[in-house]
């Protein structure tokens, strides 16, 4: 089903994502109130470490007050491409690295242990698709495997 914006504006334009919020055209012809907030992306890897392991790092987030499990990575820049995120994605932001075997993260991640999305939608990814992502052996300096992270686009009927 199709939308056609009939008006909007940005109520809020920041560093990291803007809202954006207006009316839109259903296909009906009905007219919707959408906020929807908008996201430039990012890129994020699944490294693998000996073909047994996964290497996640832990990264302060003040939103939680807390040190997070993620995969390395981050948000795109100036239309950069995945590789090239991933590539750029600084080790010196990480508190540390941690090696998890495999089968810990199946586990983790099946029984909702991860909370960061990007983890749950790359091992999603690493796990479901097997004929895509051929295990591919890393060390913790390089990442030769970017999983693209969807453009955020939340949609909110007001």
């Amino acid at each position: 089903m199709k939308e056609i914006w009939k008006n909007s504006s940005y109520p809020y334009q920041g560093s990291l994502f803007s809202l954006r919020a207006g009316k839109a055209t259903l296909e009906n012809g009905q007219l919707v109130n959408r906020d929807i907030i908008e996201h430039k992306g990012g890129a994020a890897v699944v490294p693998v470490l000996d073909n047994k392991n996964f290497i996640f790092v832990k990264q302060f987030r003040i939103s939680v007050g807390r040190g997070t499990i993620e995969l390395p990575g981050g948000r795109f820049e100036n239309n950069e491409t995945p590789d090239k995120t991933v590539k750029e994605s600084s080790p010196e932001e990480y508190i540390n690295t941690i090696v998890m075997p495999i089968d810990e993260a199946r586990y983790k991640l099946i029984h909702g242990e991860f909370e960061d999305i990007n983890v749950i939608v790359g091992l999603q990814h690493f796990f479901l698709t097997p004929m895509i992502h051929l295990i591919r052996s890393c060390n913790t300096h390089s990442y030769p495997y970017p999983v693209p992270i969807f453009r955020l686009s939340v949609v909110v009927n007001v």
